[in-house]
């Protein structure tokens, strides 16, 4: 029987990536550091899947499936002079679905213990997603 994923072990991008073995096309994306809009944002929805594959512990979310709850974050965008963007996002809330697409299934998460461990641990990947670089 697998040993469930103890959350506490993945909270820096170099441990999931220890995990799931980027492949070598996948690390030059993460290895990308230009101004590329486009790129930042790709680079970022790549490392967001891969997270949350770690962090769901290889349970895939299927939408199909109405017994599956999926769980995801709602945001404040707030004004943040520290940020690349000149904005970061806050923490609203958790809420969850069964088969409706609120959001992509790579932003679900198998339940709301886990959605606010990777947002803790990964602020700056959502926002690279959700927020649009200057």
């Amino acid at each position: 029987m697998k040993k469930k994923l103890d959350l506490s072990t993945v909270t820096t991008l170099e441990a999931v990536y220890a995990i799931a073995k980027p492949t070598s096309e996948e690390q030059s994306l993460f290895d990308y550091k230009g101004e590329s809009k486009g790129m930042i944002a790709a680079q970022g929805i790549l490392q967001l899947d891969m997270i949350n594959k770690v962090l769901n512990d290889g349970v895939v979310m299927d939408f199909m499936d109405r017994n599956q709850w999926k769980y995801f974050g709602y945001f404040w965008v707030v004004k943040d002079d520290s940020k690349a963007t000149g904005f970061g996002l806050s923490l609203d809330g958790v809420d969850y679905t069964d088969t409706s697409a609120d959001v992509g299934a790579r932003l679900c998460f198998v339940d709301e213990k886990t959605f606010r461990h990777a947002f803790k641990y990964f602020p700056e990947i959502f926002e690279k997603v959700l927020i649009v670089y200057k």
